[in-house]
């Protein structure tokens, strides 16, 4: 009797060694592949592309980080989520981006004399005897921010590949220099 209920002790506990170390083992995989993802987007650049000829657009693939390396890499962001009052808890996403507008506008200087130009996008008044400058750029930018499947078969696609952002200019003279986002996990 004795003999079995050590027998039946030796048995649980391997059982629950063995479901312990299955736990930490998938544990482990989902981790190896949240940092092989965040390789993959470090090294991958931006990719710059043209929509309707004119239209600048960029596509970053997202960084997964959780909240302890939020706060070690990207302090600042989350320095902004306490001045503007958001749990960090409640954010699924940040993303910033930096975008550059250029363009070329051909006029004579007479003296004491205004310049004036405008289209959808900017408006330059100027006058060269007030030594005066005064500009206006607008921009109007949309960000998708959708997953890609890691397997497709036909029609159907099934998992998650990467978690990727499409961040389009409206501003035919504007363009998107910097883009990135994190996922927070």
């Amino acid at each position: 009797m004795r003999t079995k209920i050590i027998l039946i002790a030796v048995i649980l506990a391997l059982i629950t060694s063995l479901s312990c170390t299955y736990k930490m083992y998938t544990k482990e995989c989902k981790e190896r592949e949240r940092q092989e993802g965040n390789v993959g987007a470090l090294m991958s650049e931006n990719q710059h592309y043209k929509v309707r000829d004119s239209l600048n657009a960029v596509t970053t693939i997202a960084l997964r980080l959780s909240m302890s390396e939020l706060q070690k890499y990207k302090g600042d962001y989350l320095s902004l989520l306490k001045i503007n009052k958001i749990k960090p808890s409640r954010v699924e996403s940040l993303s910033s981006s930096k975008v550059e507008t250029r363009d070329t506008i051909p006029f004579h200087i007479v003296k004491d004399s205004c310049f004036h130009y405008k289209d959808k996008w900017t408006k330059i008044d100027a006058c060269i005897g007030s030594e005066k400058l005064i500009y206006s750029v607008s921009d109007s930018i949309v960000r998708i921010v959708h997953r890609r499947p890691a397997h497709r078969f036909l029609w159907w696609t099934w998992g998650t590949k990467d978690i990727a952002e499409e961040l389009i200019n409206f501003n035919p003279h504007s363009r998107i220099v910097f883009n990135e986002i994190i996922k927070c996990d």
